[in-house]
């Protein structure tokens, strides 16, 4: 190959390219046209890519964030779980042939229940196979992000349920611990040692023999012997009474009251505490008796029981 300089002027010089060089240079060149041609189209195509990653990176997030949230949701069931069988043991603790009403029963019905005056306060949580009732089938969901919103609605229900039984559980507990307490308020120990003469409800009275109710029960014993608290209690009378003679009324608390009629000398005043088997009155006859006795009555909120069925 000849180059000529422009206008003819200066002299004129052969240059020699090598095949080699062309087919190198072409090769050169056509590498830089490729890659030219495949960086635009890299750059073309990752923009929505880029995009999608984002997307999917937010998705992320939101997802992770989701579930942190429903997991503590899930702690605090634990928890709430954990203050049930709190309620749980202190049922346990208590006797439940000590309740009527209470423990299980195959003859107990919805029936039964209204019949004794129990009304359920949340019927709709109980179901006989799972316990809770009310929750909705769940759709099959492809989303993740309202997968993850569906079971966080869900752990929302099971913890507003768990409070509505908590609330249901402490007011079982607290009547079978009114009732416990009640019961075990009524005296149970016999206030002396003698011979029982007569019980409680319709006699003849040995006066007039006329059918009179008597609203305690006769305990026969030698004068002077010493009668005692059969429980704890307060002395709110300690006096002479007409009728009853010398006379000892105790308040054991939760509207339970004992009363010991005909005594001869009483050894406690009105005011003071008692404890169970402190002595507190001797035998005697006075008021209207035929004999030396104690008469022993037992009032439940103002109405009068049968002693001896508590008596143990």
């Amino acid at each position: 190959m000849w180059v000529v300089p422009e206008g003819g002027a200066g002299s004129s010089r052969r240059v020699e390219l090598p095949l080699r060089s062309i087919r190198i240079g072409v090769v050169v060149a056509a590498a830089v046209v490729f890659s030219g041609a495949a960086a635009l189209w890299i750059a073309v195509t990752s923009v929505p890519r880029a995009a999608s990653y984002d997307a999917l990176k937010e998705e992320n997030l939101i997802l992770q964030s989701r579930l942190e949230a429903v997991e503590g949701k899930l702690d605090t069931v634990d928890r709430e779980l954990r203050r049930l069988r709190l309620y749980e043991e202190q049922l346990h603790a208590i006797d439940p042939t000590d309740l009527p009403g209470f423990g299980p029963s195959d003859t107990v019905t919805d029936e039964t229940w209204q019949d004794e005056g129990y009304t359920p306060v949340f019927p709709e949580m109980w179901e006989a196979d799972t316990g809770l009732v009310g929750a909705e089938p769940t759709p099959t969901l492809t989303d993740p992000l309202e997968r993850v919103g569906a079971a966080d609605a869900q752990v929302d229900d099971v913890l507003r349920r768990l409070q509505l039984i908590e609330v249901e559980l402490g007011r079982v507990v607290e009547t079978a611990e009114d009732f416990r307490a009640r019961t075990s308020a009524v005296p149970s120990a016999w206030p002396l040692d003698g011979i029982l003469t007569s019980g409680f409800g319709w006699r003849r009275s040995p006066f007039n023999k006329r059918w009179k109710f008597h609203f305690g029960i006769d305990i026969s014993a030698p004068i002077g012997t010493i009668i005692t608290a059969p429980a704890a209690g307060l002395v709110v009378t300690a006096e002479m009474h007409s009728g009853y003679g010398r006379m000892v009324e105790i308040d054991h608390g939760y509207d339970v009251v004992s009363r010991y009629a005909h005594n001869a000398r009483l050894l406690v005043v009105p005011g003071e505490v008692v404890r169970e088997g402190q002595p507190i009155a001797t035998v005697g006859m006075t008021g209207a008796t035929t004999g030396p006795h104690l008469h022993y009555e037992i009032y439940v909120e103002g109405q009068p029981v049968d002693p001896l069925e508590h008596l143990e």
